[in-house]
């Protein structure tokens, strides 16, 4: 399967302003933040958030490279939405298979979740 370069998130703002108001799922080893892309983008954008409660820089550069791999595998799972996932302690211990299909459970949930208007939307798994 040939990779494809998906465009990133970069600034702090775009970041903080999905976490605030963003639909939000939470998975056994993410959690992932969703908003839909406002204007003319085609696609959606991503961002990858590693705190460092998940150990030393080693470990989370490694769920990084993980969790880029996994999107630029599946760049349908973005549509029109821009996400930030947010990696666990136990994303370290997971599966590549199951670091995917928590992945895309999530985003699959976001994109049915129906859209709340007033209220800080929360899905629950």
């Amino acid at each position: 399967m040939m990779q494809v370069k998906v465009s990133r998130l970069k600034k702090r703002r775009d970041f903080v302003r999905i976490q605030r108001s963003g639909l939000k799922v939470r998975g056994r080893f993410l959690v992932v933040m969703s908003r839909p892309k406002f204007g003319k983008a085609e696609t959606g954008q991503f961002g990858i958030v590693a705190p460092k409660a998940l150990g030393k820089a080693h470990d989370r550069n490694f769920i990084k490279r993980r969790l880029r791999h996994i999107i630029s595998l599946n760049t349908q799972v973005l549509g029109t939405h821009d996400v930030v996932v947010l990696a666990t302690a136990q994303s370290l211990s997971a599966s590549f298979d199951d670091l995917t299909r928590d992945m895309l459970h999530a985003c699959t949930q976001i994109k049915t979740a129906p859209v709340r208007k007033g209220s800080k939307p929360h899905v629950h798994r």
